[in-house]
């Protein structure tokens, strides 16, 4: 174990060698923790003290051991540093912290010329380098002996008094139950935490603008009546899970880079937009009854369904805005129907929505599905039938069903579509009322009459439309041929231009996330969490890179196998040695086609000649009927001829007689 702090040299012996506390030679070191009253001095506005504490490094010569003489230690004592009643910290405000003192040197007096001390209220004191290797424990002093089973004990108290010696203080504030913690990071939080008294009867924590990377709930299990927790604009990743928080009300994860979130089924207002998340988990144990609030704008939610049932039950308002979903089914929203007034789900990859149960969201304000890739707008879509606005402007509608009605739409937005005339004739015959809101919503959005249109010159209502022979068959068509240009690199200057339209709206709709939810941090801050997120993002890809490892090593394994077993000279290049198989793959196939053409070849002249000996069966069994037919005739006339002879016989018989 080592602590060393770099703002002044290390002073050297004579030989040019630096000083160590190193727990061996003619020294002993020995660490005292001065115990401190709970409160040595009344906070300052909004501030809370840290744990208050000092500790003492000292050491000895060999004359000045752990047995000395009652006056030296009372002498000794008298020359530890201790918090001084006036201690400030950076910025005027008053901060009781965690001091550190180090007293190296012999038996002086506290006159050696290397001693050095640490007061709370000094910006530029500094502490010398040291090594300390050892611990063991007494019931008033910490000595360094060679006691490697405790030497650990005593590491994070002695890596707390680094933080504080490099001016990395944290700082509490207060105002009544709400709490805010400045300056922290993941080894400074515990001790953070646990400098707030009276943890029981705190409802909200600010952890907000920080550096932390990771939470442990086992340090605010004991925040019982804890309602808000504030943890956006920090650098959290991978899982975080705050389950066990049965009283959190409100989350606030905005500006993170989580990937997996797990809460309390007594969450009612969850903030998450601008992280990675993928999986939304919320407990089912004493689900509350509040209506929800949850925001997951620019996640990689996939599916309705990546929110589990408790996360999706009594939900007031849910937005998915900028996410991966392609497919929704208003059934999944169901435990909803009775609360659901806002669902935001534009710029996802939405083709097509469902509601296998006839879901109706009987409170159901708003509803946006904008900048996706719908075709039809179905009787799905009687459950927003009481939405006062429904949003699919910019997606790839054809058709509309002609039976929907909304009895309380204010805004009705189809902008930015292909729809086919007739349908929206029908649509707009049935229901007149919404032809007047249509207008009234493109009127207010364009201050025009009408939404422009490119190279459509059709209009139903307001909205641009085509003449269509065949509605689907058309787009589809027309769809296929846009998406084989744009895989084969070969797109029409239109479809580019389409292209790169939708890909910079979904762009501007992120930047307006992260304005929406941008929080101010100073440089510094602003400056690690950088440095913690390429930490992360390289840890990241070493992990990457050691799975990539091992898969490359078992390809190069079965590659040389394979090799073997081919009889190709194996080489070390793994890119050429694959390239050596393939070519000894083509040349196997190359002779196995050529075998395959020779029994092919012999089967048709086989054919062949069965096709001959079939035509020669047929001959010869004509010519057997033929033979046949002649035969019957010989016998029949033969059979005769016997007939005749017999009568003859006996005519001569007679003729004799």
């Amino acid at each position: 174990m080592e602590d060393v702090f770099e703002n002044e040299p290390v002073p050297s012996d004579p030989d040019g060698q630096p000083k160590h506390f190193n727990g061996s030679g003619t020294k002993n070191v020995s660490l005292r923790i001065l115990s401190m009253p709970s409160s040595p001095l009344p906070p300052g506005p909004g501030v809370m003290p840290s744990s208050p504490s000092a500790i003492s490094l000292s050491s000895a010569t060999a004359r000045d051991t752990r047995h000395r003489t009652s006056k030296d230690r009372v002498s000794r004592k008298a020359r530890v540093s201790t918090i001084s009643p006036g201690g400030m910290v950076a910025g005027g405000e008053n901060f009781a912290s965690t001091v550190a003192t180090i007293d190296e040197g012999g038996n002086d007096g506290g006159n050696s010329p290397t001693a050095a001390s640490l007061a709370p209220c000094s910006n530029t004191a500094v502490v010398k380098k040291s090594k300390v290797d050892f611990v063991r424990f007494d019931s008033t002093e910490i000595h360094y002996t060679e006691n490697e089973e405790v030497r650990k004990k005593i590491s994070d108290e002695i890596k707390s008094v680094a933080t504080a010696v490099h001016g990395q203080l944290y700082q509490v504030r207060n105002n009544g139950n709400n709490f805010r913690i400045e300056k922290v990071t993941d080894s400074t939080l515990k001790h953070a935490l646990d400098s707030i008294s009276l943890k029981w009867n705190v409802k909200e924590l600010d952890l907000s603008g920080n550096l932390l990377s990771k939470i442990s709930v086992t340090d605010l299990t004991s925040f019982t009546k804890l309602e808000l927790l504030n943890l956006s604009s920090n650098v959290f990743s991978e899982t975080l899970d705050l389950g066990a928080l049965r009283t959190l009300k409100t989350v606030d994860l905005n500006n993170n880079f989580v990937k997996q979130l797990v809460v309390g089924s007594s969450i009612e207002r969850l903030y998450a937009a601008n992280n990675h998340i993928s999986k939304v988990t919320c407990y089912n144990y004493s689900p509350s009854q509040q209506s929800k609030i949850i925001d997951l704008a620019n996640n990689k939610i996939g599916s309705l369904v990546d929110l589990s049932h408790e996360c999706r039950s009594n939900v007031e308002t849910l937005d998915l805005k900028v996410n991966e979903i392609d497919t929704v089914d208003f059934a999944e929203l169901a435990a909803s129907a009775n609360t659901l007034k806002y669902l935001y789900l534009q710029h996802n990859f939405i083709f097509d929505v469902r509601n296998t149960q006839n879901v109706v969201f009987s409170l159901l304000h708003t509803l946006d599905l904008a900048s996706n890739k719908l075709a039809f707008m179905g009787p799905e879509f009687k459950a927003a039938s009481s939405a006062r606005s429904i949003d699919l402007s910019n997606n790839k509608l054809v058709m509309v069903a002609g039976d929907l009605k909304f009895s309380e739409i204010e805004s009705f937005d189809l902008r930015d579509n292909g729809f086919h005339c007739s349908s929206l004739k029908v649509m707009f015959t049935k229901n007149s009322n919404l032809m007047r809101i249509a207008n009234e919503t493109v009127r207010r959005s364009t201050r025009k009459d009408v939404e422009s249109c490119s190279d459509k010159k059709d209009y139903s209502g307001p909205y641009c439309c085509e003449k269509l022979s065949a509605p689907f068959a058309d787009r589809l068509i027309k769809m296929k041929h846009k998406e084989y240009a744009l895989f084969s690199r070969q797109p029409s200057p239109n479809e580019l231009e389409e292209c790169e339209r939708a890909n910079a709206a979904r762009q501007q709709a992120i930047t307006a996330i992260h304005n929406q939810y941008r929080t101010t941090l100073d440089e510094e801050t602003r400056r690690n969490q950088e440095q913690i997120v390429l930490t992360q993002e390289k840890t990241g890809l070493e992990d990457k890179l050691k799975t990539l490892q091992v898969s490359y090593d078992e390809l190069k394994n079965e590659l040389e196998h394979t090799a073997n077993e081919l009889n190709v000279t194996a080489v070390p290049d793994l890119p050429q040695l694959l390239r050596n198989i393939v070519a000894r793959y083509e040349q196997l196939n190359t002779e196995e086609q050529n075998l395959q053409n020779n029994y092919i070849k012999d089967w048709e002249m086989y054919q062949m000649q069965e096709t001959k000996l079939l035509e020669d069966n047929e001959r010869l069994k004509k010519l057997n009927e033929d033979v046949e037919m002649h035969l019957q005739k010989a016998n029949s006339t033969l059979q005769g001829l016997i007939t005749r002879e017999e009568t003859l016989s006996k005519a001569l018989s007679v003729a004799q007689n």
